[in-house]
């Protein structure tokens, strides 16, 4: 038997509504990628975020650093400054102070001493006949009575308590 031709479609009133097969399982799948891919772009932007986070916190570490570094060596520049300023004032001091040895020895000399006495007090030598020998040793000094009031005064009290 020769089939010529077969159809299989249906006329009039008994036709259906066509099944639509819904495909769930593609519609589950894509859902799953699209949560899958929303899942990744938010680690890797939390990734990036942190990656970010501990680059800026290691530039803030660099640049406090830095900056304490830098006030050391301010510090330290200014320690050396103050400390070559008394450098120079102890070495004008101790050039005042040998400049001032070498006036005390011209003028604390015998000659200067005598030329000084001669030329601008009018000092002359004396003559051995005309000097005058004084005996110190002996208290040659008047007591004063002030010791002796303040004595007696407390002489007297001591007297009157005891």
């Amino acid at each position: 038997m020769i089939v010529e031709k077969q159809k299989n479609y249906i006329n009039g009133s008994n036709a259906l509504m066509p099944e639509l097969k819904k495909d769930t399982q593609k519609k589950d799948k894509y859902k799953k990628l699209q949560r899958e891919k929303r899942e990744r772009e938010i680690r890797i932007s939390k990734e990036k975020n942190q990656k970010k986070k501990s680059a800026i916190r290691y530039i803030l570490i660099l640049f406090a650093l830095g900056i304490l570094l830098t006030s050391r060596y301010a510090i330290i520049f200014n320690i050396q400054k103050d400390l070559s300023s008394v450098k120079n004032q102890i070495q004008k001091v101790d050039s005042e102070n040998e400049a001032l040895k070498i006036d005390i020895l011209k003028v604390s000399s015998y000659e200067s001493v005598k030329n000084t006495a001669e030329k601008q007090l009018n000092m002359k030598e004396p003559d051995n006949s005309k000097a005058l020998i004084i005996d110190l040793s002996k208290n040659n000094f008047k007591e004063s009575n002030k010791d002796k009031e303040k004595l007696s005064k407390f002489e007297k009290l001591k007297d009157i308590l005891f």
